[in-house]
């Protein structure tokens, strides 16, 4: 019955899979319940090789049995996505309200803005509630709150606070905004899982008070929660004290904020460039609590047991309250809850001498994670912990046998191979890089963390008190972390190896594990039939034949999916990204050359004197949006990345991309103001060595076969880099020709320079090459839709057909203005906007253009 249990797990999850509508494609679910039946056979014919015979019966039961475990995890799972939903209506979007209930988080403070979570019980609407002031409705839901802070001084007030206060709060409610990018995340499905479905936004930390035990009325469940929240309130003083007393004994902050990730799960710390380098070489399981860390936790107290003269028993037991401890002290992530719940029954079945599968023990981990929430499922730490542990499980012993070297050596180089061969999908999947030096880095870093630098601070924590011990620990640990970042820094000189990757299909990752889990059962075979004295040569050759095609089909897999984007060849596409109140478009051409035109930006109103505003992880659109969705998309150069002009919300983003990928040449309008953003741009781009060029009107672009740009403004070239007062003015004008199909991009121009062009064009246009008259198919509507902009004369000039306006959700500027829709709508124009639609994509044939957003409004 053991061997049974995989496969019934596996079927576990994916009813569950299916009931929360994740992993809903056909290929993902029937991915899993081929390993399910896979694993079920194998079990069987095990069955048969102990009773002699396989039973038909047998294998429909089971089969039967699998079906109904899919059927319950499905009602299971169905059940528990319909009873996640808000008992606050959609309609009271923007409403003032009063929430009551207690602080169900820790309060995050960055800057001008406060973060925290409120378990509400009761909410009231203000508006309301001041007509009749005994409106009230009951709630149990969790809401998350963000606080404007309008003074320093609110700073210290949001330190008071922890988890476990009752609370009274008032503020706007808002409800979470989903992805309006094609591939992007997706937030308010994130939050979704995490069961909230509104968010709070308050002015001023006077805006919260506290309540008293009376006032809240707590009876029943609500009064356990409520204790088991003050439990976590004490958990998370304990904690940022051990984090203190860390910064205390190393006083170099990119020391302790190592330490801290490390050994309390507290990344908060963690220095920005030294995190950057760990992800980019795939070790960030480094700097936070994982299965790894368990793992050697659990070893060292046996060992320590063992060190004191404790009979096995007693350590085991010593053992088994340390690690649950640890793991809540820690955070409780689900790669440290596999780990302890593992642990925690590999020592009991070796306390109480019972026979203990891993690949039992990890199918019972998954199975109860799961049960207690199903939404785990939807986790990538989940997803990576139990897909990298079940690799290991399954190649590291068949690696075993095949790799030369001593057993050490053969163990650690099946361990990291095994690891980097089974996570490698999903880390393109959700992270669209991965560096060809990864294996070599976690070669060299995770012995070395796992065997040096996590005993040695741990024992150096743990002896604190003992002056002369700890001293020298401290000192060894910090020689110990000044080695391993030479290391990662010196591996990260090598961008040559840093790989971008286009997001894979579910189908890919499905086939990929395929014949990854094929290629490692035919090796095991192959060295079994070596192994038989008896063995025919021609059965060998055979396997022989059959791994090498596994393996050539594996990388011709791995192939195609990194050469994946040249494949559209013939096709051309046009993306109006959302990037809120700013200008953002990717261009894709018939032969693949890839046009970024502006890089949209955040604005900032933060001056100089007000520091203590400045928030550690500010929004910015091009690392936040921008970045992603062109790794995403298997971006890996911009031929031409193109300013406009050099207003922030147009070039802001293009410094984070500039860092991130590569940049051929970068074309702007020529005017800056000294100290301005452009001049930053400028200055960035020349110590990139990227050539820079400055268009004028007549001039184009032959960017391949079918596609051109005609620069129509500004319309005399301007000497390179002096200064000019408004930039809108100036901004680039230019039209795209994509074989029979025109795109019009417009910056930020105004109606005088809209007419100046009309009338440029009526009387030179002729003579000017590419900017003959003819009817627009997309128009990118100038300045946001500003009532500044778009007049009737100019959309009666170009006749377009549709209208793309990037503009921000609910901006400060009322744009689109009704002026503009209006105009739009008289001259018969489609118009999609990116606050309501989304991302708007355009894919371009000889034949057709189509088109498609991201949201289906109105």
């Amino acid at each position: 019955m053991g061997r049974v249990m995989v496969p019934f797990v596996c079927s576990w999850l994916v009813g569950t899979a299916w009931g929360i509508d994740q992993l809903s494609s056909i290929y993902a679910v029937g991915f899993l319940m081929g390993i399910a039946f896979w694993l079920l056979r194998d079990a069987l014919l095990h069955d048969r090789s102990l009773e002699g015979k396989l039973s038909l019966t047998k294998l429909v039961y089971h089969l039967v049995c699998m079906t109904a475990c899919i059927a319950i995890a499905f009602g299971y799972a169905d059940m528990t996505e319909r009873h996640n939903r808000s008992a606050i209506s959609p309609s009271m979007q923007e409403t003032e309200v009063r929430l009551t209930g207690w602080i169900a988080s820790p309060v995050e403070i960055d800057g001008d803005r406060a973060k925290l979570l409120v378990e509400a019980r009761d909410w009231r609407d203000v508006e309301k509630d001041a007509r009749d002031s005994t409106f009230s409705a009951e709630l149990d839901e969790s809401i998350l709150i963000y606080i404007k802070l309008q003074e320093e001084s609110q700073q210290h007030d949001m330190l008071d606070w922890k988890r476990g206060d009752l609370v009274q709060v008032r503020g706007k409610l808002l409800q979470p905004m989903s992805a309006t990018n094609f591939g992007a995340f997706d937030y308010a499905r994130y939050l979704h899982t995490k069961r909230i479905h509104w968010q709070l936004f308050v002015e001023g930390s006077f805006s919260m008070a506290s309540i008293s035990m009376e006032e809240m009325h707590l009876t029943g469940i609500d009064r356990w929660r409520h204790k088991l929240e003050q439990w976590k309130g004490w958990r998370d003083a304990r904690q940022l004290q051990m984090a203190q007393q860390l910064e205390n004994t190393y006083t170099d902050p990119a020391f302790s904020g190592f330490l801290k990730g490390m050994l309390l799960g507290y990344r908060e710390d963690i220095n920005e460039e030294q995190f950057r380098q760990f992800s980019v070489l795939g070790l960030t399981h480094l700097l936070a609590i994982s299965g790894l860390h368990v793992g050697v936790l659990s070893g060292l107290l046996l060992l320590m047991g063992r060190w004191m003269r404790l009979t096995r028993e007693r350590a085991i037991y010593v053992a088994m309250t340390v690690i649950p401890c640890y793991v809540l002290l820690t955070g409780a992530s689900p790669s440290a809850i596999r780990a302890g719940i593992m642990t925690i029954l590999a020592l009991y079945a070796i306390r109480n001498n019972l026979s203990s599968n891993r690949y039992q023990l990890l199918a019972l981990a998954a199975f109860l994670m799961v049960l207690a929430d199903p939404y785990m499922l939807t986790s990538i730490s989940f997803q990576l912990s139990f897909m990298v542990t079940a690799g290991l499980l399954v190649i590291v012993p068949v690696l075993y046998n095949w790799l030369p070297g001593p057993a050490w050596l053969r163990s650690l180089l099946g361990v990291t191979f095994a690891a980097q061969g089974i996570s490698l999908p999903l880390t393109i999947y959700y992270f669209h890089s991965f560096s060809l030096l990864s294996w070599l880095a976690n070669l060299l870093m995770v012995p070395w963390i796992s065997m040096v630098v996590f005993p040695l601070s741990l024992f150096a924590y743990v002896l604190s008190g003992v002056t002369f011990v700890s001293l020298l620990l401290s000192t060894t640990v910090s020689i110990a972390l000044k080695i391993s970042f030479a290391w990662v820094e010196w591996l990260n000189q090598f961008d040559v190896f840093h790989l971008i990757w286009k997001q894979p299909s579910l189908l890919w990752i499905a086939v990929y594990t395929l014949f990854l889990f094929w290629l490692i059962r035919e090796l095991e075979r192959l060295k079994l039939e070596q192994a038989w004295n008896g063995g025919l040569k021609r059965h060998v050759d055979h396997l022989h034949l059959r791994c090498c095609g596994i393996l050539a089909g594996l990388f011709l897999l791995v192939v195609y999916q990194y050469l994946s984007p040249q494949f559209h060849k013939g096709e051309g596409y046009v993306y109006f990204m959302d990037v809120g109140q700013g200008d953002s478009s990717l261009i894709i051409t018939p032969s693949h050359e890839t046009i970024l035109v502006d890089g949209g930006g955040t604005l900032s109103f933060l001056s100089s004197k007000e520091s203590w505003m400045q928030r550690k992880d500010e929004f910015e659109v091009g690392e936040d949006v921008v970045v992603p969705l062109l790794k995403q998309r298997g971006i890996r150069e911009i031929d031409w990345m193109i300013a406009s002009h050099g207003d922030q919300d147009h070039i802001g983003g293009f410094f984070a991309v500039l860092e991130a990928i590569p940049v051929r040449n970068l074309i702007f309008n020529g005017l800056v103001e000294p100290g301005s953003r452009a001049e930053e741009l400028i200055q960035t781009a020349a110590s990139y060595n990227i050539p820079i060029y400055i268009p004028a009107e007549g001039m184009q672009l032959q960017v391949d076969e079918h596609t051109r740009i005609a620069f129509l403004m500004p319309f005399d070239q301007p000497e390179p880099i002096f200064r000019h007062g408004d930039q809108n003015e100036v901004s680039i004008v230019m039209k795209l020709s994509m074989y029979d199909h025109q795109f019009l991009y417009t910056g930020d121009i105004g109606i005088p320079q809209e007419m100046a062009l009309i009338h440029h064009l009526e009387e030179e246009g002729a003579s000017i090459s590419g900017t003959e008259k003819e009817a627009i198919d997309v128009l990118k509507v100038a300045h946001h839709g500003s009532k500044y902009s778009t007049s009737p004369a100019w959309l009666a000039y170009w006749n377009p057909q549709q209208a793309v306006i990037s503009v921000g959700g609910r901006n400060v500027y009322g744009h689109p203005t009704r002026e503009v829709i209006e105009s739009l709508s008289a001259s018969g124009t489609r118009v999609f906007r990116t606050d309501r639609h989304g991302e708007v994509q355009y894919r371009v044939t000889p034949s057709d253009m189509e088109v498609r957003t991201k949201l289906q409004r109105p």
